[in-house]
């Protein structure tokens, strides 16, 4: 078990920018840029996650 001392929230930053130029009558240019940081996320891993279940004929459920 983690303690939740250590439990790390996940953090995301992302930019994104845009120039757009008309050069002439049929003629455009356009630079777009997008950066993106992602830093500490924690990866969940389930330890208690049901089995694969297949539904072979209709109206079957999984039992508990």
């Amino acid at each position: 078990m983690i303690p939740d001392d250590t439990l790390l929230n996940p953090y995301s930053l992302q930019m994104s920018a845009s120039v757009e130029r008309q050069l002439g009558a049929n003629l455009s240019l356009q630079v777009t840029g997008l950066q993106s940081h992602t830093s500490r996320q924690m990866r969940v891993n389930d330890i208690h996650h049901p089995e694969p279940f297949t539904r072979m004929e209709p109206g079957q459920v999984r039992t508990p």
